[in-house]
């Protein structure tokens, strides 16, 4: 037989759940333009739409530079497990792709990213025969971030954009291929690409205010020197390099 205590704590106890259930469920239903409103920093919004359950945002503004459309669908069983996790897919005239997001405390992890980015997207266009058309493509197995810091990073770039800037100038260039690592707490991509006329590699290193690039090309065809030149690459005794670095639109 149950005793007034026993009664008491059942009810408590069922106070409890539902109260943490309807906490639950307004934050699944809190509209995802108070959201974004409230994270402010980096993140800035034209419109928003839904919630953070389903929620859409247009121009949307980060880092300095603006995407047409965010899609963010919340994983409502990570939140059981104290993260905040789900889907975020961009779609912008070029740049489209889509990962799956978690943040607990502060780490960041973002998995299967599947990525299609424009050259243009990169200014990177001002190299001669480069199409700002042409297409990166970036597929990352996992990228974490721990208060800022690089501390896994794993997937793969690939870009076919050396290839018309090599028939430009009669020669076979290669098309370049990239393993996505951290260096010194930093994301980083190692590039590689080989023909017979030319050899070349480099390395991009991102942070919080842009990436910086090291490149190095190798060739035994001394009628490319001027084109090299012209592209900004500078002779040295390891052949030819161009460094460089793009601050981050503001």
């Amino acid at each position: 037989m149950l005793t007034a205590n026993t009664h008491l704590g059942l009810m408590l106890r069922l106070g409890l759940v539902l109260t943490c259930l309807t906490v639950l469920w307004l934050v699944v239903l809190m509209p995802v333009k108070l959201v974004t409103s409230l994270m402010g920093g980096p993140l800035a919004t034209g419109d928003s739409f839904g919630s953070v359950w389903d929620g859409r945002i247009f121009n949307a503004h980060i880092a300095g530079d603006t995407v047409d459309r965010i899609q963010v669908q919340l994983d409502p069983l990570a939140l059981f497990s104290g993260q905040a996790a789900g889907h975020v897919a961009i779609s912008d005239s070029q740049l489209r792709g889509d990962a799956y997001m978690s943040l607990s405390g502060s780490r960041v992890r973002a998995q299967d990213l599947d990525l299609r980015v424009d050259l243009g997207r990169l200014s990177i266009t001002d190299l001669p025969g480069i199409n700002p058309q042409d297409p990166v493509y970036v597929r990352i197995q996992s990228l974490v971030l721990d208060e800022g810091d690089c501390v896994e990073a794993r997937g793969l770039v690939q870009s076919g954009a050396l290839v018309p800037v090599g028939q430009l100038y009669g020669v076979v260039a290669p098309e370049i291929e990239g393993y996505l690592a951290c260096h010194e707490g930093r994301p980083a991509i190692d590039l590689a690409g080989d023909t017979p006329d030319m050899s070349f590699e480099g390395r991009v290193v991102f942070d919080a205010a842009g990436y910086n690039w090291t490149l190095t090309v190798e060739t035994q065809r001394a009628d490319l020197a001027e084109a090299l030149a012209l592209m900004g690459f500078s002779q040295t005794s390891g052949g030819w390099q161009h460094v460089g670095q793009t601050p981050y639109p503001r």
